[in-house]
C-alpha cells in the first residue's frame, strides 16, 4: 500500500510542531523593555545566556507590572527560559564589578541560586502536546 507523500508530510509536520509555551513575567517596571530567551539545551543555557545560544528570543515593552508573551510551533522536549528587564536598552543583563546583576532578572520555574545563575536542570520544564504556562518573577 502506498501512502501519499502529502499525507506522510502532514503527519510528520503535525508531530514535529507539538506545543506552545506561554510566559507571564511579573515584577516588571512599566515603560521598560523585557527580554526573554528560550533554550532547549544545557550548554546554550549556561553560556552567558546570549542571543547566539538561545533557540528563540523576544522583547516586549512592559505596559504594566506583568507582561505576557509566548513561543509557538515547538517540538515536545525540555526547555528553560531566562528573562530580564533591559533598563538601558543595551540588550544584555548588566552587572556590577563583582558580577552581580544590576537589572531585574528571573528564570522559568522561578529557579534561583544565591550566588550564581541556576543550571538548565533547575530551570527546565517539559513541553508535550499543547500548551505550558510558566510564571517568572523578576527580582
Amino acid at each position: 500500500m502506498k501512502v501519499p507523500t502529502t499525507l506522510l508530510l502532514a503527519a510528520c509536520t503535525t508531530s514535529a510542531l507539538a506545543g506552545e509555551i506561554q510566559l507571564e513575567v511579573a515584577g516588571c517596571q512599566p515603560g521598560q523593555e523585557v527580554r526573554v530567551a528560550l533554550y532547549n539545551w544545557a550548554a546554550g543555557f549556561s553560556s552567558d545566556r546570549d542571543a547566539k545560544s538561545a533557540l528563540r528570543e523576544q522583547a516586549i515593552r512592559a505596559e504594566s507590572d506583568v507582561v505576557r508573551l509566548g513561543f509557538s510551533d515547538l517540538p515536545a522536549g525540555r526547555y528553560a527560559v531566562a528573562a530580564f528587564q533591559d533598563r538601558n536598552g543595551n540588550h544584555k543583563l548588566d552587572s556590577n564589578f563583582v558580577g552581580m546583576p544590576t537589572e531585574l532578572y528571573g528564570f522559568s520555574r522561578d529557579a534561583r541560586n544565591l550566588l550564581s545563575a541556576p543550571s538548565f536542570e533547575q530551570a527546565a520544564f517539559e513541553l508535550g502536546d499543547g500548551s505550558v504556562t510558566q510564571l517568572i518573577h523578576l527580582k
